[in-house]
This record gives structure tokens, sequence and C-alpha cells, in this order.
């Protein structure tokens, strides 16, 4: 992919919400990895979009320097670890900032959350603990890593926000991102005219879907914004 062609998709995805992703995917029939809720965004920046490059250590800390070392601007490091010791901490993050990586997403602890919850880089662990892991471990580069129950696969595409963190094949988004972006520009003009005092089922099929399932007829509970003006 050239150089535009990904930054053009970097600016699609910047307006999009994660929600509206895993809505899109569902209604595309596509796959995506949704990360375990019990990965939360610990820092002050809350949009995370990258291009996955994982890990996979335990409670030792080598194979995670060494991919901070190697990792590209845009990629965004992903960890699967073992809890117990922290494998990230302010100096990898700032050094993770300084290197232009998209963000961090940790199946495992973290520790100076105080740097951390100041730095605009995006963040995700499960938790926080003042104790460090080891760097004796050297396990070499892998392909793919399983974060929260999710598959991340080095090149696909990790959004994250204050919703949480979801993996989209790349092969994949040229599906799901036109399908999001009609779902936000739908639920956009929906919560317009909720503001202005109309009423939301109003732009549902409710009744006629709750009657339809009430009578165990196939139906499908639909979301329509207002006829434009």
């Amino acid at each position: 992919m050239v150089a535009s062609e990904e930054q053009d998709l970097r600016v699609r995805l910047e307006a999009l919400d994660a929600a509206s992703l895993c809505d899109a995917a569902s209604r595309a029939g596509v796959a995506v990895g949704v990360c375990d809720p019990a990965i939360n965004l610990i820092s002050a920046g809350t949009k995370l979009i990258g291009r996955v490059h994982p890990v996979v250590c335990d409670i030792d800390f080598l194979d995670v320097f060494k991919a901070l070392s190697e990792a590209r601007e845009g990629e965004a490091l992903l960890i699967e670890a073992e809890s117990g010791r922290a494998v990230v901490g302010e100096l990898f993050a700032s050094e993770a900032k300084r290197r232009g990586l998209a963000g961090i997403v940790v199946d495992g602890l973290v520790r100076d959350v105080a740097t951390l919850r100041r730095m605009d880089l995006p963040v995700f662990a499960r938790g926080t603990t003042p104790q460090a892991g080891t760097a004796q471990l050297a396990r070499g580069a892998v392909r793919a890593a399983s974060i929260g129950g999710a598959v991340a696969v080095r090149g696909d595409f990790v959004i994250g926000d204050e919703d949480g963190v979801v993996i989209i094949p790349a092969d994949k988004l040229d599906a799901v991102l036109p399908l999001a972006e009609e779902i936000q520009r739908s639920e956009g003009a929906i919560l317009e005219a909720i503001g202005q005092g109309r009423d939301l089922f109003a732009h549902t099929n409710l009744e006629e879907h709750y009657q339809k399932r009430g009578e165990g007829l196939p139906s499908t509970l639909s979301v329509a914004p207002p006829p434009a003006p």
C-alpha cells in the first residue's frame, strides 16, 4: 500500500469510533477481534489507530524492549503478557511516543501510571503494579499475539478508544470502513434529531419487530436516520 493510501485510511479511521466499526463488521459478516473489556485505557491519549506490531512475553520485558527498537512509525505494540509484573513503564512509553508509534496495548500489567496518565500516547492495559519484570528471555519476533482473547496479526489494524480495543484484519478493512462511516453518519443525524426534541422510536421499527419476534417470526430491528430536508 502506498503512503497516500495508508494516510487516507488513517484519516477515515480517525473520524470513526470502535463501536461503529464493530457494528459495521457485524453487518458485513466480517469477524473482528474485540479485546477483553478488562483491558482499559489508562493514558490521556484516547484514540489509537495503528498497524499491529505483536509481541509475546510472560513477565519478562526483553522482547518488548526489542520490539520497541524495531517498530515503525504508525505501528502499535500489542503485547501478550502474563499478569504479575509490569512489562511497560514510563521509559518505554516515552520512547514509543518519540518514535512516532501509534500506541501500546498490553494484555498484562504496566507501571508509572502517573506519567502514563499525562501522556497523549494511547496506552491500554489490564492493570498496574510497581514491580517490573525481568529482562532475560529472548524469544524472538512473532507473527501474531493473543490480546484479551483477540488475535492480533502483524500488519492488521488496531483501533482503540474509551469503549475498548478492536482488531480488524487488513484485508477486511475495505468491507468494514464504508459501512462504519454510514452508521456513524446515521447515528449522528438521529442524535441531532433527539437533541431537537424528536422521538428516538420514530426512527425505528420497534413495534413491528417486537410483535414479530413475540410471534416467533423472523425480523431485524432497524434504525434509520430522519429524511434529509
